[in-house]
């Protein structure tokens, strides 16, 4: 118990310093050029995508994950819920590099291509690297919404049956080798 409780406490303090540098970051951005009188940049653009992709994971995985480890071994939502919450989970975790990737192709093209740049739409270019990285974000989390499921492990006192979020992609023996070929290709 006191395991959990220090991961509990841990992943607070986690969660807590990432919403609050990341809304310091928005604010930020946001003053910045409001005092500057100046529009947002397309980096700032991105950077703004980042930001909520963190912010996501701050709320969504941490908050979900502390919420998980607070009920063990109970949960009390159901099979759909459970697929979602670690779809959610994984959502932002691969928004991130994605959005990072996109970043740093509008850098390349910036710098190699400055005329291009400045010719065409300046907020077109980083807002479709911006929702590529989410959509490809949203097709690599896919596989979480089969690989848990919801299951009962037995009862307990007062008949209560306890439910945990189980890894369902292979049967006992093969279980960790599916998900060490799972955690490579990801």
């Amino acid at each position: 118990m006191t395991s959990i409780l220090s991961t509990v406490i841990r992943m607070s303090l986690i969660m807590a310093f990432a919403i609050f540098g990341n809304l310091f970051l928005i604010f930020v951005i946001h003053k910045g050029n409001k005092i500057s009188r100046s529009k947002i940049s397309p980096v700032q653009l991105l950077i703004l995508h980042t930001c909520f992709a963190d912010l996501l994971f701050a709320l969504l995985s941490l908050g979900s994950e502390i919420g998980i480890l607070l009920t063990f071994p109970h949960f009390y939502a159901s099979d759909l819920v459970c697929r979602l919450v670690r779809y959610l989970q994984v959502l932002p975790l691969y928004a991130s590099p994605f959005l990072m990737v996109a970043i740093s192709i509008d850098r390349y093209q910036a710098i190699c291509r400055p005329l291009v740049h400045y010719t065409s739409d300046r907020f077109r270019r980083p807002n479709y690297f911006g929702l590529t990285a989410w959509l490809f974000a949203s097709i690599c989390s896919v596989p979480q919404l089969f690989i848990w499921q919801k299951m009962s492990i037995g009862k307990i006192s007062n008949n209560t049956t306890t439910s945990i979020v189980e890894w369902n992609f292979a049967e006992n023996d093969r279980k960790e080798q599916c998900r060490s070929i799972y955690g490579i290709f990801i």
